[in-house]
């Protein structure tokens, strides 16, 4: 397993050249597979992405589609002129974005983008300027390299710097901004440990989240609020609002070490990026208690930095070399859903669904039926104990009885129990699923190999060692001629918890939306949009949508592996019924 090391390592390390973080990420792939990692760390997470975008390899800047459509945003790339790297970190209500570029001679210089046109700039004596944040009057902020090699901030206002440094400190690091000119960063004191600060009206503020190792803020809206991030003492990176005086702690589900939150509106809604288990980092949307991704179409890796308050993000992505982006809000898609069945008739109606033999050869124990007034479908299959490679397949299941034009799923889902062993002589994971599924259209080749399905999916795996025992992984996935794609993370559910899932077309921002909310996890609702780039006017070759229970257990010959699941379903809506 994979993991990111977003860590912070030697101030002087970080003032150095970008070849510095290369190396560090290049050292800290050889640990990937350690959970936790012992080494005090010095300067914010935050601090690195603003300031080496991450450790990506730079590339020049090369033309990229100029509004590519996911999900819920359309995206904007951001090239300065002849750069060979271009990050968007900040965004007013006016549109106006800042960020830094480096030229030719590998010189960082900050700019200002308005009304189309770029306009670099650099404090006096800079030697390499970061463009930060930029607030409703056009003050420009942020934190440059001195000729004396210390990291000092600076504000612009119609022409002028002032430069500024937190009191003692010898890193000082603007991080945002807001109308009221209240400002908020990071700074390293004498012994070299991190605090966030705010500075308001002359007076410096220390900011600490109450038992970390470090702290850096990254953005205060109107109201005071603050965001940013904190290390825990197992050195994972967390994120935090800070509201009237008090803590909350901000984590992407299914992050695997840091959240880190960088933007916060008026209304609240706050932006950032988190990592994966696979070492890649994904920006972030909060709005509402609802978390949902922020990708950049095709970007190998998406970073996530503001958001003003029409909803515009502005960050940066890596494809072919570091580019900026601006990220508009789509409209958002009209979709109401009807009841189509909620059990009450005390059977399985075939009127409405389809049904076809349960269990297969493995499944010894299988279940449909309504009883409750929900329906239950619950499977236990076995291993083959004739091998040791391979798995053996279940499933009880319902589907559509006219799938073609349904386009939304939406039902009440509670797990009740699941069992999965696994064969120590088999690589194979046992795991048992709960799916909600189906094929939604074709990509025009008139044959199956065109089908595009879709996947919610709720289950448990041997081979997870990240989540605790007994708790269920939450996801979705997409499939599309023989390969799997699109894979999404909607953190964990309880087993017992009582849970509504969402599987829906979103035709007109190109997506395939799937969303859990739920009664005891939190946060309660997540939301996660997998955009495709294929043609979608043409209905499936194969048409089904389906409600499933799978067991996949691992064959073995010295023992008995075993996967099974037992699952309510209620409530099911769709957005239209055909004839």
């Amino acid at each position: 397993m994979k993991r990111t090391t977003l860590r912070r390592f030697a101030l002087t390390c970080l003032l150095g050249v970008s070849h510095c973080w290369r190396r560090h990420m290049k050292r800290s792939r050889l640990l990937l597979a350690s959970r936790h990692n012992a080494a005090r760390v010095l300067i914010a997470v935050l601090f690195l992405a603003l300031e080496f975008g991450l450790g990506f390899k730079p590339a020049s800047a090369q033309n990229t589609p100029a509004s590519p459509t996911s999900g819920s945003f359309t995206f904007t790339a951001i090239n300065f002129p002849g750069a060979t790297r271009t990050r968007a970190v900040g965004i007013n209500n006016s549109g106006d974005i800042v960020g830094d570029y480096r030229d030719a001679s590998g010189v960082f210089h900050g700019y200002l983008l308005s009304q189309g046109t770029f306009t670099p700039f650099d404090p006096p004596g800079s030697l390499r300027t970061r463009g930060i944040d930029i607030n409703n009057s056009g003050i420009i902020g942020g934190h440059f390299l001195g000729s004396d090699k210390v990291e000092h901030s600076y504000l612009l206002d119609q022409g002028n710097f002032t430069i500024f440094d937190f009191p003692g400190a010898t890193f000082t690091a603007l991080q945002g901004i807001n109308a009221r000119g209240q400002v908020v960063g990071g700074y390293n004191d004498s012994n070299g440990r991190q605090h966030g600060f705010l500075l308001n009206a002359g007076n410096f503020t220390t900011i600490d989240f109450p038992g970390a190792a470090d702290t850096a803020a990254a953005k205060i809206n109107n109201s005071g609020q603050i965001v940013g991030n904190y290390d825990d003492a197992s050195g994972n990176i967390h994120g935090f609002l800070l509201s009237d005086g008090n803590f909350t702690t901000i984590d992407f589900p299914g992050a695997f070490s840091a959240t880190l939150p960088s933007s916060i509106s008026a209304n609240g809604d706050i932006v950032g990026f988190y990592d994966d288990k696979g070492g890649l980092l994904h920006g972030f949307q909060l709005e509402g208690g609802s978390f949902s991704t922020i990708d950049f179409p095709g970007a190998v890796s998406t970073v996530a930095l503001r958001v003003n308050e029409p909803g515009q993000v502005v960050g940066f992505y890596n494809l072919a070399g570091q580019h900026g982006f601006l990220a508009s809000p789509n409209p958002p898609a009209q979709n109401t859903l009807g009841l189509y069945d909620d059990f009450s008739q005390g059977f399985i109606d075939p009127s409405k669904w389809l049904v076809s033999p349960m269990c297969g050869f493995t499944g010894y124990d299988c279940a449909r039926e309504v009883q409750h007034g929900h329906l239950r479908l619950a499977v236990r299959g076995y291993g083959n104990p004739d091998s040791n490679s391979g798995t053996s397949f279940a499933a009880s299941q319902v589907m559509f009885r006219n799938p073609t034009s349904i386009d939304s799923i939406q039902l009440n889902l509670n797990v009740g129990s699941f069992i999965s062993s696994a064969c120590p002589a088999n690589s194979d994971a046992a795991h048992p699923q709960f799916i909600v599924s189906g094929t939604f259209f074709n990509t025009g080749t008139g044959n199956a190999s065109g089908d595009v399905s879709a996947f919610f999916m709720v289950e448990r795996r041997t081979d997870d060692t990240f989540d605790p025992p007994g708790v269920l992984r939450v996801g979705g996935f997409m499939f599309l001629n023989g390969q799997f794609f699109n894979n999404v993370d909607l953190g964990t559910l309880q087993v017992g918890e009582a849970a509504q899932a969402t599987l829906r077309l979103d035709r007109l921002n190109h997506a395939v939306v799937v969303r859990i909310v739920k009664s005891m996890t939190t946060p309660s609702i997540v939301e996660q949009s997998m955009p495709y780039f294929v043609p979608d006017s043409f209905p499936p070759f194969n048409s089904f949508k389906m409600i499933q229970v799978n067991s996949f257990a691992p064959n073995c010959t010295a023992q008995q592996s075993v996967a099974a699941m037992d699952a309510n379903v209620d409530n099911v809506r769709v957005n239209s019924v055909g004839p």
